[in-house]
């Protein structure tokens, strides 16, 4: 069970790791996202996170009915180098892949994992107003999403163990 469970977390890696290269490739030929980047580029940023968190969640480490996965990255990211509009981007594919991945199994996890995402969605918002500097703007946003991942676990139907 250990090997597995560490299995998927390198697979959830590498799937950052080489949809962030792809990402990062096809955008080789334009400068960085810059606050006066064309909004289409800041739609592909957003675009390919949404595809990285649909393909971390479709790996997930199922542990006693808690998915945990890292979709969190590719919301961070999107946050930090694509501003709101990526975020939304992202974070409405992963709205919508949760709806289409549960399957009316439990509606409080659904709907559970739906106000943790909007949650963060928000503060990420809020933070990139107040925070100027992108690392304490990264690190805010992290260990919000952290925070409440772990909230939404203590607050669950999930065994103490989990």
């Amino acid at each position: 069970m250990m090997l597995a469970t560490v299995n998927i977390f390198f697979i959830n890696i590498c799937i950052i790791f080489l949809v962030s290269t792809f990402a990062f490739y096809l955008l080789r030929d334009r400068l960085p996202i810059q606050p006066d980047s064309m909004i289409s580029t800041r739609l592909y940023f957003g675009f390919a996170n949404g595809i990285t968190g649909i393909l971390l969640m479709h790996h997930a480490i199922d542990l006693n009915g808690a998915l945990i996965d890292l979709r969190l990255l590719p919301l961070a990211l999107s946050a930090l180098f694509g501003g709101n509009i990526s975020i939304t981007v992202t974070g409405l594919m992963l709205l919508i892949y949760r709806f289409l991945i549960d399957n009316g199994d439990s509606i409080n996890a659904l709907l559970s994992s739906v106000m943790t995402l909007l949650g963060f969605l928000m503060l990420s918002f809020i933070c990139r107003r107040f925070i100027t500097r992108q690392g304490y703007f990264f690190t805010a946003i992290v260990t919000v999403g952290s925070l409440l991942v772990l909230w939404r676990l203590i607050t669950s139907n999930s065994p103490v163990d989990a």
